[in-house]
């Protein structure tokens, strides 16, 4: 019993000592040195960048012009649902200072951006949250529906949220970070949730304003029709565009060509 009670004092103490040496007779890697030394955060961009481009860079050497194949990237935080402007982002602009490669990606309707640094010499991924974070807003529906998916992906980040980068064609993972922790700061959840809320109705009215002011053109407008006309000149194909208004007796908004009538289109 002795030796028992024994044993089981000292067994954080042997498992340690095991997997050291697991560790270094076997080149096994533990949880913590993993941990540690974090390669997950680079690993995909690694494969895509090449490891002599990213010696060249890290060693600050001249860097000739080179071509480098950026797929279209996911924006995610590890299971939370997909955000719309962070799905299927797009490589603007890259460069490097420094030793660090400074990546930009764009949305797809051009209404958000997020900035990366790639520290190859620390294995590490920044980014400067909220500053890395651009939401444009040109007034529409869609972009208040942006700037709540946006908002969204923030209250997500902040709450210890893990910010992972994939492959938008093969979904592979490029690159994660570990949990975010924020420093003196923090984050009224229930007021961010109004937030989002609040640019979803934004969305919503814009919708009905849009709606609006696209009844009363309609119903103010004058209908007219744009007809067009090809006619055969030897080789040459002309094309004769003419706006009719609709009500001109019976060949109104109609091309009279030999003995072939031709409606116009609708504009």
């Amino acid at each position: 019993m002795d030796d028992l009670k024994r044993l089981s004092e000292d067994v954080v103490l042997i498992r340690a000592m095991a997997a050291f040496i697991i560790e270094r007779e076997l080149h096994i890697k533990s949880r913590h040195t993993i941990w540690y030394e974090h390669l997950y955060e680079l690993a995909g961009f690694k494969q895509i960048f090449g490891e002599e481009l990213i010696a060249r860079i890290t060693t600050e050497v001249t860097v000739d012009e080179t071509t480098v194949d950026l797929p279209a990237m996911n924006v995610a935080i590890r299971g939370k649902p997909p955000y719309g402007p962070l799905t299927n982002m797009n490589p603007i602009w890259v460069g490097y200072e420094k030793g660090l490669i400074h990546l930009a990606l764009e949305a797809c309707n051009k209404r958000g951006r997020i900035v990366f640094q790639l520290d190859f010499r620390e294995e590490r991924l920044h980014f400067n949250f909220p500053e890395d974070l651009i939401i444009i807003d040109d007034g529409t529906p869609e972009a208040a529906e942006a700037v709540a998916e946006l908002k969204r992906f923030s209250k997500d980040y902040f709450g210890n949220g893990q910010l992972c980068i994939y492959n938008a064609e093969t979904g592979a993972l490029v690159s994660r970070k570990d949990d975010f922790i924020p420093m003196n700061m923090w984050l009224d959840f229930e007021k961010s949730e109004l937030e989002i809320a609040h640019w979803r109705q934004v969305a919503d009215d814009r919708r009905q304003r849009s709606k609006s002011i696209n009844g009363e053109i309609i119903q103010w407008s004058e209908p007219y029709f744009l007809s067009i006309r090809v006619s055969f000149n030897y080789a040459n194909v002309v094309q004769r565009a003419a706006y009719t208004p609709a009500d001109e007796g019976p060949l109104a908004g109609r091309w009279l060509s030999g003995t072939t009538w031709h409606r116009p289109l609708h504009v």
